[in-house]
């Protein structure tokens, strides 16, 4: 009977969709599409290569049954209604459902995100963690990094790095960028540790929650104190999605990852990394790094104040309320990773400007889908 409700309501909102328009709110931020779907990986700024797997796996198509394919139709709806749309795949139990790209594109383009990138950060720190690397969460951050020895990030634990608690002064601008970090890390005019050092100077909002790139980036920097954190993140998680094609991650002017943004993958293999993100979590890679994938899912927020969503480490989380709660990957310009663990559900979208209408119907579509067999 359950299954029954929830497929009325995918049919409805098939038809809503087919026969309005969604209405299209102002937009927050817009980037230019080639940004997005290759220029930033190929080298226009200072990027780390991460090489494909000489055995690559390749993701096959599901058989669609009915539900497959109207769930299909509505995602395929959705995602035309918007030119700023640049990529979409659904994934059930490790199978394509649909894999649409806007005109022009393909499985070749490799997808920049934003602040995707953070999650990625915060599973490289779980498996430091379970591998010696990290002794204890609570442990400060500078007993791992003489960078961050001199400010507030290092004085900060590591949970409280990854729960956006350092209580360092709040980013000047929205998305957790302060003044100038893009453009003096992409033109290598200053470094992550120069970065740290003069936005964390003062301590004025202890324990509470602040949204800042420098948190992620001090992270970066505590595992990059014990083993390098791009080999490690390759050989943890990239090596083991058997990935088809070459990624990339930028990196400043000391070689050092941008942690906070900037990875690069095609769309299939992002597909892989949350694949790998519910393999963690279900116990395949031990019991100690399933159970930080799960507290990584696992919002306790309390300043959010927002019944649908909140943040555990690095990772946003929908319906934290609910039993079976969906976590996501978040970046500008509404670019998103949703993953439902139970079901073994996924949805990636790759978009080049932010309109909150659209994220919204995403994610109440998801939300519909996830709970259908």
């Amino acid at each position: 009977m359950l299954n029954l409700f929830f497929k009325l309501i995918l049919v409805f909102l098939f038809f809503f969709i087919i026969e309005n328009k969604i209405a299209v709110a102002a937009p927050e931020e817009q980037i230019r599409e080639d940004y997005i779907t290759g220029h930033l990986s190929t080298g226009y700024f200072p990027i780390k290569k991460f090489q494909p797997s000489e055995k690559p796996r390749f993701l096959s198509n599901k058989i669609l049954n009915d539900n497959d394919k109207r769930t299909a139709e509505i995602a395929k709806n959705i995602f035309m209604k918007s030119d700023n749309n640049l990529s979409l795949l659904l994934l059930d139990k490790e199978k394509i459902i649909l894999e649409i790209y806007k005109e022009g594109l393909s499985e070749k383009n490799k997808f920049f995100s934003y602040s995707m990138s953070k999650s990625l950060t915060s599973y490289t720190v779980g498996y430091a963690l379970c591998n010696g690397y990290i002794n204890n969460l609570n442990d400060k951050a500078k007993n791992y990094s003489d960078l961050l020895k001199d400010n507030v990030f290092g004085d900060a634990s590591i949970q409280q790095l990854l729960m956006m608690r350092s209580g360092a002064n709040p980013p000047d601008q929205e998305g957790g960028s302060l003044n100038g970090e893009w453009r003096g890390i992409t033109t290598g005019s200053t470094s992550i540790s120069e970065i740290l050092n003069k936005y964390g100077s003062t301590k004025i909002l202890p324990e509470k929650f602040s949204y800042n790139n420098s948190n992620t980036n001090a992270l970066m920097l505590a595992v990059d104190g014990k083993i390098n954190f791009a080999d490690f993140f390759e050989k943890s998680i990239w090596k083991k999605i058997n990935a088809e094609s070459e990624s990339t991650w930028l990196i400043d002017r000391d070689k050092k990852i941008y942690a906070a943004a900037g990875f690069g993958a095609s769309l299939k293999d992002w597909g892989k990394i949350a694949i790998h993100s519910i393999k963690m979590r279900n116990g395949s890679e031990g019991q100690c790094i399933s159970k930080f994938a799960q507290e990584a899912a696992n919002g306790k927020i309390d300043e959010l104040k927002h019944k649908n969503l909140n943040y555990g480490y690095q990772i946003w989380v929908q319906q934290p309320q609910l039993e079976n709660k969906i976590y996501m990957w978040l970046g500008a310009y509404g670019q998103r990773v949703m993953i439902d663990p139970k079901n073994e559900k996924i949805l990636i979208l790759f978009r080049n400007k932010n309109d909150y209408s659209t994220s919204e119907l995403i994610s109440k579509f998801f939300l519909v889908w996830s709970q259908t067999n």
